[in-house]
């Protein structure tokens, strides 16, 4: 018998009573997370920490309409998440560029996706996070931190509620952009690290 769902929470981002079962064709299913319960208000910048596999990546994937809960339910902003969430921004562990296109074309596709064009702003974001003189690069031109820096402004430009980052920033530049971008603004923010991260008490503001 399964236990009660706790009653719906208030924050940006909240879950009750989660869990996800993957079931791979030929193979057994596997639990990945169970019974999650949490809330994060707005303005919160929140670290979740864990050991490989311990079920980080499928959290962030639940909050952001990527993968439906198996049992239990996750709110957005007030709205239940039943499919992909426009409001959300997303940093994969894997940057997630299409690399027949420049680091502007890339930083410009969420603007894109929404019927808007915004040169400018484009051109501003991709200042912020340190790759000004970057922007007719293709992915494979820069290293794997200018990538991850790419992926943040094009994670931003859109001006999402809710900026779900399943790798750390790299370097000060990235670092720099979510505070400027911060000023003035509450989104909720969720990170997820692999590892203990250093200053770990600074994790949760």
């Amino acid at each position: 018998m399964m236990p009660p769902m706790p009653q719906a929470g208030t924050g940006a981002i909240s879950l009750r009573g989660v869990s996800k079962v993957y079931r791979p064709p030929r193979k057994r299913p596997y639990l990945a997370i169970e019974q999650v319960a949490l809330d994060v208000a707005p303005g919160r910048f929140v670290a979740v920490v864990g050991p490989s596999g311990c079920g980080k990546s499928t959290l962030l994937s639940l909050v952001s309409g990527l993968l439906p809960p198996t049992t239990g339910e996750v709110t957005l902003n007030g709205t239940r998440v039943t499919d992909v969430r426009t409001d959300v921004g997303y940093i994969f562990q894997r940057d997630a560029l299409l690399p027949w296109r420049t680091v502007r074309e890339n930083v410009a596709l969420p603007l894109r996706f929404r019927g808007r064009s915004d040169p400018a702003l484009v051109q501003d974001w991709i200042v912020r996070v340190g790759l000004g003189p970057f922007g007719e690069n293709y992915p494979h031109e820069l290293s794997g931190g200018m990538r991850k820096r790419a992926q943040l402004a094009q994670s931003l430009v859109a001006d999402p509620t809710v900026l779900l980052m399943d790798a750390q920033p790299h370097g000060e530049r990235a670092a720099g952009g979510l505070e400027r971008r911060g000023r003035g603004r509450s989104p909720a923010n969720g990170a997820v690290h692999h590892a203990r991260p250093r200053g770990g008490h600074r994790a949760l503001r």
